[in-house]
């Protein structure tokens, strides 16, 4: 156990601890004690730790889900309340009598308005004497307070700090973002992101988050003045920013989903020059900096050339021929390139087909749980799961849409058609999308058998076709539960999102905390996928694509261009662009 004056060789502000223990000794409650102080309950736990440290010496012990302060803590919050309100005291008295008031040192990023109320509202902690606020850059603020010449100072820590701020995007109000609710760090790639000189403290923590979820480091520039921030945001830039230095400027600010980006400042005082109601100023700080600022809302807006331009680009550098249909799941808005074209389906049949499955299975048709075998005699060939093995195989329905549609496994899907017909299956579909917007017209052995020993076509009259718009409409059903059963569906999307291909859709939305559940599609020249991009917001955007080469000599970013098409039509309606 350290000796009691073990805390002069510590790094500990005894006075600030010992004021915040005085407190917490007299309410004998962690919470109440926090409230009081203005401070956030980890942040005390964390300094009662520091000083129990500097001490050497137990001050309170866990009595079942609060404390109980031991006896050398209650000792202790005697003789500090005492030392505190001398030490108060005796700095009020040192002060002459014609003192121009308390300095505070504070942030940039306050405007004069902002400013005014701030000292305002300190100036009732320290009457009679003023207050005034003064804004300089971090490393002015630093050294100023550093050589004595001040009575406090406002800076970003990066731990737990005094007062919390969250950042968010600052806009200029017809930015496409602008009309957003929320924004992913996702969806600022090629944006130039703007991050303040007041927030280096925390770069690396932030650099982290925002690589975490999604935003590409190249995109952001860091250590940014303020106010030359701000002006970048008006001509068209991102600032990363708190609510209020954003509405200050006259900028929309729209809060960023998926992750909690947070400013953390703490008020540092000169030794001697604490208030007497700590308290009182921090609540006052935070009342003047945490005031809650609504994005502005805008209309939806018809959907920009630029970003159909891009994608016809885009298809074209890699010499394909595309279609693509976005489908907002909560607004039921609509944006797409040639959504109402017909497309062979490949692969991206066995979701429709899985639908199928489950209607026969809640109509009593068929036994999701009975087990079939499949021998290799009579199975459909090909590269994944049962069609590619040698052997029997013994298996349920339910097993057989594991594979079908997290592996692509065309036996297994052909194993479901046998059981169901073709006709049950057709008049299943037809009670959830139009024949024109989806339609199931063979099974997969019946287009490889026409590719490989017909006329090598992957269209023809039988053939599994849809549009993106009803691919999209397909989806939207599934997420609603309309498409099945709520049971039905929810094992539907379960098995989309264990889909083990990567490479299109969901190379397009990189981010942890995205999730995409999708279906592939591969046959020949055609390459396609439908799936559901889901947001940590809860915003949802069916997508369907779908693509052709022109030759059959495969582009190396065929794959990728399908993900980037996901991704530019889904930001363009995230930012309130619509078509169709």
């Amino acid at each position: 156990m350290a000796s009691c004056c073990d805390w002069q060789d510590r790094p500990v502000d005894l006075l600030r601890h010992l004021r915040y223990f005085a407190v917490v000794a007299e309410e004998g409650h962690i919470g109440r004690a926090a409230e009081r102080l203005d401070l956030a309950q980890p942040a005390l736990s964390q300094r009662v730790k520091a000083l129990e440290a500097a001490l050497g010496v137990p001050l309170v012990v866990k009595d079942g889900r609060g404390i109980r302060v031991t006896e050398q803590g209650r000792l202790l919050g005697e003789r500090a309340a005492a030392l505190v309100d001398s030490a108060d005291h005796i700095a009020a008295d040192l002060q002459p009598a014609n003192t121009s008031g308390v300095e505070i040192l504070v942030p940039p990023t306050f405007a004069p308005e902002r400013l005014a109320v701030l000292a305002r509202t300190l100036a009732d902690c320290y009457a009679p004497r003023g207050v005034r606020t003064v804004p300089l850059p971090p490393p002015e603020r630093e050294r100023r307070f550093a050589a004595g010449s001040v009575d406090a100072v406002l800076l970003v820590t990066p731990a737990e700090g005094d007062v919390s701020l969250p950042l968010g995007a600052a806009l200029a109000a017809d930015h496409p973002l602008a009309s957003m609710a929320t924004v992913h760090p996702s969806d600022l790639n090629e944006e130039r992101v703007l991050v303040l000189d007041e927030d280096e403290p925390r770069r690396a923590q932030l650099a982290a988050q925002l690589d975490r979820h999604g935003l590409d480091a190249e995109w952001i520039e860091w250590g940014q003045a303020p106010v030359s921030a701000l002006a970048r945001a008006w001509a068209g830039a991102v600032c990363l920013t708190d609510p209020r230095h954003a509405a200050d400027a006259g900028l929309v600010w729209v809060p960023l989903a998926g992750t909690p980006l947070r400013r953390e400042l703490e008020l540092r005082w000169a030794p001697g020059r604490h208030p007497h109601d700590l308290g009182a100023v921090m609540r006052a700080v935070a009342a003047a900096l945490e005031a809650e600022v609504a994005p502005q809302p805008a209309a939806r807006t018809p959907v920009a050339t630029g970003t159909l331009a891009r994608i016809l680009d885009l298809w074209a550098g890699v010499e394909i021929e595309g279609a693509v249909h976005v489908r907002d799941l909560d607004s039921a808005a609509e944006l797409g390139i040639d959504s109402d074209e017909s497309w062979p389906l490949a692969s991206v049949a066995k979701v429709p087909l899985a639908v199928a499955l489950h209607r026969a299975a809640e109509r009593g048709l068929v036994d999701l749980d009975q087990p079939r075998v499949l021998r290799p005699d009579g199975r459909t060939r090909g590269t994944t799961g049962i069609s590619a093995m040698s052997d029997s195989v013994t298996m349920s329905l339910r097993d057989a849409a594991y594979l079908a549609l997290t592996i692509s496994d065309n036996a297994a899907a052909d194993a479901i058609w046998d059981a169901i017909g073709a006709d049950r299956i057709r008049a299943s579909l037809r009670e959830v999308v139009e024949p024109g917007e989806v339609w199931l017209g063979e099974p997969t052995r019946d287009l490889y058998d026409r590719v490989e020993f017909g006329d090598g076509a992957v269209d023809g009259p039988r053939a599994c076709r849809a549009t993106p718009r009803g691919a999209t409409r397909l989806l939207a059903r599934i997420w609603a539960d309309e498409a099945a059963s709520a049971p039905g569906c929810a094992h539907l999307r379960d098995l989309m999102q264990r889909q083990v291909w990567t490479h299109r859709l969901a190379s397009g939305f990189p981010a942890e905390d995205i999730v995409v559940a999708g279906k592939t599609g591969t046959v020949q020249d055609h390459r396609h996928e439908i799936g559901v991009v889901t947001y940590p917001d809860g915003s949802r955007y069916a997508v369907a694509v779908f693509s052709r080469r022109r030759d059959r000599a495969a582009h190396h970013r065929w794959d990728w261009a399908i993900g980037e098409t996901a991704r530019l039509a889904v930001n363009a309606m995230r930012r309130g662009e619509t078509s169709d």
